[in-house]
């Protein structure tokens, strides 16, 4: 059976800020989703060598940049030694392609995809044309397979024209890709540049012959090329359908654009699907056993098997569309338990003043500006007390477990209660959400969550209000979903513009504030201080099975990629109102 390649992250550096990675969310290229930080030689080469033993021979590097990492040749060398059907393929913009002249051209079985968007200086990419890339273009060509890679933009369009005359001269093969957004949380840019390949290969269908591109290991979009000259100028259009697999379904922005076509490992040692941050498709393998590793790649090249092509773009345009309706006008809310109960004490009680006060300020916001809402809350002691007393946090089996699950459920609907009032109260058009009835996991990751109500609710300008509950589960029968968790997976799933998190503290700090009075507040994290920021952060003091402040960030880190968050102190009067209003609150903002 067909066997996909990998796709080798060997690198999140990169030397270029092109607009289409620069809104995949902060680390570059392929490796969108990962943490700045680059897996050994040693570490890539353990993974692929298991890699070609389950029958993958071949091998794309991509970054980031490439030509950035120091050990390049050595990789490539040892990737090579791995068989003599070993196929290499590596991905540069060509910046720094002279000083790897001489050693790519004495490769065999390796071929070279050189990235220029635009023939002269275009807005659209600073991937430009220059002389020098020509000539190493031309030089390389004669020695080993090169080909040009341009994503075709709206405002490069007229530039492909050039690049094509180049490419049909000098016999090299050109392959035009249309723009794929690999961020769905800011879809600006990708509405603005988004240009129809197919277009472009109608207008050029008359110059040559047409061909299908065939593959061994061909899955994801099915292409077309025309052949000019001895040029294969190939199209990757994504009207032409691609392929998807069962589990597709239950991710929150299926249809996608490129759904199923290769497996990828990216820089920090995530395997999974190209392009896809579906926790099912990911398992993190670096410094795993073999045996793990073996298990990965055999889930991955069965999923790769198991995918059937079907054509969704025209859904998936829709989808888009909505997205971008909302995602400059919908916010998510979180009340963290902490704020609105009496955590601390670990007491089941509601601080109604604070409810009542939150409600009112949300409602002056929501007077003066106009967004749409969804607000999830924590359950405080109403859940996490009874999760810890029942013993349910890793399965509900025996009939005490049973009996602290019912309870659970109807405490934490208690607490739902109490803060749907306040809304109402204040005038808002809150509607509850259980996720008990909404929501299924297997072992604790959600499979199944039912949003079409909720898309309904805040389309007629109404407030779906959802909070962490015990919900059904495959394999535990019942498990934990936390507020943060809930809030992740709807805000991918209807493009937030921004998550509000309200904690009894004023954002993420060096220590316990309320502990240490030397606690220095952090006022921006992102990818270049993640790590430092959460060995800094505390584990939670009081009772909290979703791991407290570090759980957030773990969280956010994991299901927010692309949604800006705000964590801010509930408690300080106006701030959710100021928040809302886009006016300054002291806090913590987080941009992964």
């Amino acid at each position: 059976m067909n066997k996909p390649y990998l796709t080798i992250v060997c690198t999140y550096k990169c030397n270029m800020n092109c607009p289409y990675c620069k809104y995949a969310g902060g680390v570059y290229g392929e490796g969108y989703g990962s943490t700045k930080k680059d897996l050994s030689s040693e570490e890539i080469m353990r993974i692929a060598r298991i890699a070609y033993k389950k029958g993958i021979n071949c091998f794309r590097l991509t970054g980031g940049e490439p030509l950035l990492r120091e050990d390049l040749h050595n990789l490539i060398i040892d990737l090579q030694k791995l068989g003599s059907d070993v196929i290499i393929a590596l991905n540069t913009n060509g910046i720094n392609l002279k000083k790897h002249e001489t050693f790519f051209g004495n490769l065999n079985n390796f071929e070279l995809r050189v990235s220029v968007d635009s023939y002269f200086k275009s807005v659209g990419s600073p991937k430009n044309w220059t002389e020098s890339i020509g000539t190493l273009v031309r030089n390389l060509s004669k020695k080993i397979p090169v080909r040009i890679d341009t994503v075709a933009l709206k405002s490069n369009s007229e530039d492909i024209h050039s690049i094509i005359i180049y490419c049909k001269k000098n016999q090299i093969d050109l392959k035009i890709l249309d723009l794929y957004p690999n961020s769905n949380y800011d879809l600006k840019y990708w509405f603005k540049e988004f240009y129809d390949v197919g277009e472009l290969f109608n207008k050029l269908k008359n110059q040559g012959s047409v061909h299908k591109f065939k593959s061994d290991n061909r899955k994801g979009l099915p292409m077309k090329y025309i052949k000019l000259g001895k040029s294969k100028i190939i199209f990757k259009d994504s009207f032409k359908g691609t392929h998807f697999h069962e589990f597709c379904k239950t991710c929150p922005i299926y249809p996608c654009q490129e759904g199923v076509y290769n497996i990828c490992l990216s820089n920090d040692g995530r395997l999974g699907i190209s392009h896809c941050l579906f926790p099912p498709f990911n398992m993190q393998v670096a410094n795993e056993s073999e045996k793990f590793i073996k298990k990965a790649f055999d889930r991955l090249i069965q999923i790769f098997q198991e995918s059937k092509h079907e054509k969704r773009l025209a859904e998936h345009l829709q989808k888009m569309n909505r997205v971008n309706k909302n995602m400059t006008d919908l916010y998510i809310i979180k009340l963290g338990g902490s704020a609105i109960t009496e955590k601390e004490g670990n007491k089941f009680e509601a601080k109604k003043a604070v409810l009542k006060r939150i409600a009112s300020e949300i409602k002056r916001a929501l007077d003066e500006k106009e967004f749409k809402l969804i607000i999830v809350h924590g359950a405080g002691p109403f859940g996490h007390t009874n999760v810890v007393e029942y013993d349910i946090n890793n399965g509900v089996y025996s009939d005490r477990q049973k009996e602290g699950l019912a309870k659970t459920i109807k405490d934490c609907n208690l607490l739902d209660s109490i803060v749907v009032e306040a809304l109402k109260k204040a005038g808002l058009d809150a509607i509850p959400f259980d996720p008990n009835k909404i929501v299924e996991q297997d072992n604790k990751k959600i499979v199944k969550f039912k949003t079409d109500e909720i898309e309904r609710a805040t389309a007629k300008g109404k407030i779906p209000v959802l909070f962490g509950q015990m919900v059904p589960d495959e394999s535990l029968n019942a498990s934990v979903i936390s507020g943060d968790t809930i809030i992740g997976f709807l805000a991918k799933k209807f493009g937030a513009k921004k998550v509000f998190l309200g904690t009894d503290v004023a954002g993420i700090y060096t220590a316990d504030p309320k502990k240490d009075e030397n606690a220095k507040r952090i006022p921006l994290i992102d990818k270049n201080n993640f790590e430092e920021s959460i060995t800094q952060t505390d584990e939670a003091g009081t009772v909290d099975v979703t791991g407290g402040m570090k759980g957030k960030l773990e969280k956010i880190q994991k299901m927010l990629q692309g949604t800006t968050a705000l964590i801010f102190d509930a408690n300080q009067k106006e701030n959710f109102y100021k928040a809302l209003t886009e006016k300054e609150v002291k806090g913590t903002e987080i941009r992964l």
